[in-house]
């Protein structure tokens, strides 16, 4: 599978030492803009023809082949033109069927508060003679309930001494399972070892960093510091643009002079 512009661009300019700033002072394009070409971010950009000559500038610093890099831009924007067209040809299609459902769903609720309507007429006219027969029942089933209720009283008595009996017994149950899952939580926490890369920048340099082949940071660092820790049994990727500008620190160790100003340098942990 051919590579997109934008990897095209980067992977080109990366092969050269060079970071986004130089492409910028040497080809007088403002950065963000520089960044969008190389994401393919053209919505960013100002317009057609700008693209195309920031396409060619960028080319033209890195080495390559602009009236390539035209043709495929070209190719990939018509691409994208006609899978816009689909979608949106789609998103109509679905908007009618969700129109059709919502009218039916609208149609199918109008009728149930009909038949509600109906059907509450109806219960009112029962309820009237419900009610006379419920106040008996009401009063039979207060006699039984003050009945249950002197019942209940007498047992809960009896039983309450064995109920104490066995709350102690389930504290004291719970207190074991909790002491187990602490000293297995102290346990892992000695298992489960880390390692630490400080990443230390005196100027600016890109950089990548990727845990278990899983991007996790791509960017410029300047002037600052970046620290990554990992589990021992994990791998950890860092990719720098710039290892004149870089200072790598693994578990407070330094790792002395890493390369040159404007060198590429991978590390594997």
């Amino acid at each position: 599978m051919e590579n997109s512009i934008g990897e095209i661009l980067r992977n080109a300019r990366e092969e050269k030492g060079y970071d986004i700033s130089y492409i910028a002072e040497q080809t007088k394009i403002q950065k963000r803009y520089l960044i969008a070409l190389e994401e393919e971010n053209y919505k960013e950009l100002p317009g057609e023809v700008h693209i195309k000559g920031f396409l060619r500038n960028y080319c033209r610093e890195v080495g390559l082949n602009s009236d390539e890099i035209i043709k495929i831009y070209n190719q990939s924007k018509s691409h994208t033109e006609e899978k816009e067209e689909e979608i949106e040809e789609k998103n109509g299609i679905i908007n009618l069927i969700i129109v059709g459902i919502v009218i039916i769903f609208l149609g199918i609720i109008i009728l149930n508060v009909i038949d509600k309507n109906e059907e509450k007429n109806i219960q009112e006219k029962d309820s009237v003679n419900i009610e006379k027969i419920t106040e008996k029942e009401e009063k039979i089933e207060e006699n039984n309930i003050k009945e249950e209720i002197i019942n209940q009283n007498e047992i809960n008595t009896v039983n309450e001494n064995e109920t104490i009996e066995n709350s102690k017994e389930v504290i004291k149950e719970n207190k074991i399972i909790e002491e187990k899952k602490v000293a297995n939580e102290e346990k892992n926490d000695k298992i489960n070892t880390y390692k630490e890369i400080k990443i230390i920048a005196n100027g600016v340099s890109w950089i990548e960093i990727k845990k278990n082949n899983k991007q996790d940071f791509v960017g410029f660092l300047k002037n600052e510091e970046k620290i990554i820790r990992v589990k021992e049994d994990e791998k950890l990727y860092i990719k720098i643009g710039n290892a004149g500008a870089i200072k790598l620190i693994k578990d407070g160790e330094s790792l002395g002079k890493i390369g040159n100003e404007g060198e590429v340098k991978k590390f594997n942990f």
